[in-house]
C-alpha cells in the first residue's frame, strides 16, 4: 500500500552546509497526512518525495519504518495488523532482495524476495 500526494501539516527547510548546490536541499516535515488515502508519513522529503528516514502509518494498521528513496520504500521494517513482520529490502515499493518475514505463529522465512 502506498500513500502519495499528501498535504503539508508542518514543515521546516534545511540545506547541507558542505555544498552550494540547491538541488541537495532537503525539506523536513513533522507530519504529512492525507486521511482520504488512509496514511500519515513522518520523515524527510527531497523534491516533495519521501526520501531518507521516515515512518509511514496506514489506518489499516500497517506501519513501515525505514529508508525511502524517490517516494518508495527502500529498506526497513514493515509491521502488519495481524502481527506479521517483514524486515528487508524493497524495490518498486515491493519486497525485493534479501529479507526476513516473521509470521504471527512464530514461523519465519529468510532469503530472497522478488517483487512481492
Amino acid at each position: 500500500m502506498q500513500c502519495s500526494a499528501v498535504s503539508n501539516v508542518g514543515d521546516q527547510s534545511m540545506k547541507n552546509d558542505n555544498t552550494n548546490d540547491s538541488s541537495l536541499q532537503m525539506q523536513i516535515y513533522q507530519t504529512k497526512a492525507r486521511p482520504e488515502v488512509g496514511c500519515t508519513y513522518r520523515g524527510t522529503f527531497l523534491q516533495d518525495l519521501y526520501s531518507g528516514q521516515g515512518v509511514l502509518e496506514h489506518t489499516d494498521g500497517e506501519t513501515f519504518v525505514g529508508t525511502f528513496q524517490t517516494g518508495q520504500r527502500l529498506h526497513g521494517v514493515c509491521r502488519k495488523k495481524d502481527g506479521s513482520v517483514f524486515e528487508g529490502d524493497f524495490s518498486g515499493d515491493k519486497r525485493d532482495g534479501h529479507g526476513v518475514f516473521a509470521y504471527p505463529s512464530g514461523a519465519r522465512y529468510e532469503g530472497g524476495w522478488k517483487g512481492v
